[in-house]
């Protein structure tokens, strides 16, 4: 192996037997290199998954690895293929968390949209959800980070059918322009991601949709810039994560000889950070004066409840008013006052 100090060293995989290579050490007093290589992987590998007492929102991991191979990402290096979590064993969890308490989950997982293409049977993320919303108990079902892509009709229909699932999709876009997507190998045009945000928004009234953008990726001009900037201001988004790109050693963009100059990245970064802001006001401004559900989270130091409506808006209120003390886990309806409402 030869690092020095590294007696083990252990991959994303067999993650259950970390104790059985610890005492393979200690036994045979040799430095042990316990990684596979990451490609051989077939199965989702089942952890156990602790209920946090203190949390409200627990998350069910349903799905791991990724074929898409975005030029910038690294994840399907070190994560390896799709592997979906056997259904019968995902709605195990859920039940289980539910008697637990948890009454909000998030699935979650790297390619949630391609979830089940890998199983025998006919199964997929429609269909996991459609059978999830049935667990009594359960009050929201939230659905983590999906590509533009993975909308399909099916899905639609799941999401829309049931009011436990949350009014909140997060659909990553990364950038404004065609001929970037292109080169960061994202399947999709801006007129289909549009298309897309208008058939959803047609279902489902007041739909929260948040997103994801690189700025300064490699060879992205002024032009990209300045295209970006004006797709995600007509998008109305709810919540947008701005990252600077950076560098994976391993992936093609690392390799780009145009690459963009730090400064340049935060410049844009800072750009898009104000657009994001003022898209964030405007869709909580669709929410002031009106009565809103808050599952509370977590109490702060300051004995301010805080929680976040089915639309993903955080929203603080008072721990004690009026002769009332709220607890995590608890479902409570205001009235949405501005400064009631937490900051991205």
């Amino acid at each position: 192996m030869g690092i020095e100090g590294v007696d083990l060293v252990l991959g994303t995989q067999d993650r259950m037997k970390m104790l059985e290579w610890i005492e393979q050490v200690k036994v045979e007093r040799r430095p042990q290199n316990a990684v596979h290589e990451i490609w051989e992987a077939e199965e989702f590998e089942e952890l156990p998954q602790l209920s946090e007492e203190h949390r409200a929102r627990a998350l069910l991991k349903i799905q791991e690895g990724c074929n898409q191979f975005c030029t910038y990402c690294i994840i399907p290096y070190a994560r390896g293929p799709l592997r979906s979590r056997l259904p019968e064993n995902a709605l195990a969890e859920a039940r289980r968390l539910v008697e637990a308490g948890h009454p909000e989950i998030v699935l979650t997982g790297i390619h949630t949209g391609y979830y089940g293409q890998d199983l025998k049977e006919e199964w997929n993320l429609a269909r996991l959800v459609r059978e999830l919303v049935k667990i009594p108990g359960l009050s929201r079902l939230r659905l983590s980070s999906i590509e533009p892509m993975e909308y399909t009709s099916e899905l639609i229909e799941s999401i829309v059918s049931s009011d436990k699932v949350c009014p909140h999709l997060h659909m990553p876009l990364q950038s404004g322009s065609d001929r970037i997507l292109t080169r960061m190998n994202r399947p999709y045009t801006l007129n289909q991601y549009r298309d897309l945000l208008e058939r959803l928004r047609q279902q489902i009234p007041n739909l929260a949709v948040t997103t994801d953008i690189i700025a300064g990726f490699p060879g992205e001009t002024e032009e990209d810039h300045a295209s970006t900037l004006e797709f995600v201001k007509s998008c109305g988004f709810s919540g947008i994560n701005v990252f600077p790109y950076s560098k994976r050693k391993g992936t093609p963009a690392a390799d780009y000889s145009d690459q963009v100059s730090k400064q340049l990245k935060e410049q844009r970064v800072k750009d898009l950070l104000l657009v994001a802001r003022v898209s964030q006001e405007e869709f909580v401004g669709h929410f002031i004066g009106k009565p809103v559900e808050i599952l509370i989270e977590w109490i702060d130091p300051q004995g301010y409840a805080i929680g976040h409506t089915p639309h993903y808006i955080q929203v603080q209120i008072p721990a004690s008013e009026d002769g009332k003390t709220w607890t995590s886990r608890r479902f409570v309806t205001v009235v949405l006052e501005e400064g009631m409402v937490g900051r991205a």
